[in-house]
């Protein structure tokens, strides 16, 4: 997303802060390092407003990044509650041990990752992220992002993927899948906690947690499916 320069120069801070978070802005593809004036700095991040209108003077800003030098490698809720009311491209610095990570990118315009073949990440990059680019590059569809949590249906949380889905006129229907359609399943849980698509010729297109995204021959998974759900136009 953006050059080495920038994910040098972030993963540099984050270093140079541990074991506090460090924060920056990405301005006109330049890493502007901030103050993390947060009270605990050691478990949480905050730029002050008259810092980040400060960095909004030299440019464009385009990206916030923060490390998370105790993990976890994902976005936490607050990270995704603040990415979303922002609608700016979010990095985090993951660590391990005491070394920075190179930092990973979700929201915003962050470029669409290979539908098929990208890592598994929660929230990053997880099976509702890939039914919302498959539909962004096939259909020029936007599905709105959700907060969820790192295997929220352990919780007391319902069915989060009727959520979105049913904004933008999806809908359950009682037919064989087609090209397109969500594929709701329920995998080694109580509920209904994964989701596909099918991409034609008896393929599911679908991103399981620690694994690859991949097609996979959609009777393999029939037994999980739930349900499946149809975008009707109006």
């Amino acid at each position: 997303m953006f050059d080495q320069q920038v994910i040098t120069a972030a993963m540099d801070h984050a270093r140079a802060k541990f074991p506090c978070e460090a924060c920056g802005l990405v301005v006109d593809s330049e890493y502007l390092p901030r103050e993390n004036t947060a009270d605990d700095p050691l478990n949480d991040f905050r730029i002050a407003p008259q810092a980040f209108v400060a960095a909004s003077r030299k440019g464009e800003v385009q990206a916030v990044i923060h490390s998370h030098p105790k993990g976890p490698d994902w976005p936490s809720h607050v990270d995704q509650v603040e990415q979303l009311r922002m609608g700016l491209a979010w990095g985090i610095v993951p660590f391990i041990g005491q070394v920075p990570q190179s930092p990973f990118f979700w929201g915003g315009d962050t470029p669409i990752a290979p539908l098929v073949g990208r890592p598994f990440r929660p929230v990053a990059a997880d099976c509702y992220t890939l039914f919302r680019d498959w539909l962004r590059v096939h259909r020029d569809v936007v599905l709105p992002d959700l907060e969820r949590s790192d295997e929220w249906w352990d919780g007391d949380e319902d069915n989060r993927f009727m959520e979105g889905v049913e904004a933008i006129g999806f809908r359950a229907v009682d037919d064989d899948p087609k090209l397109g359609d969500g594929v709701l399943m329920q995998v080694c849980s109580s509920k209904v906690n994964h989701c596909g698509i099918y991409v034609g010729n008896g393929l599911l297109l679908h991103h399981l947690q620690n694994r690859l995204s991949r097609e996979e021959p959609y009777i393999r998974w029939r037994k999980h499916v739930r349900t499946i759900i149809r975008r009707v136009q109006s």
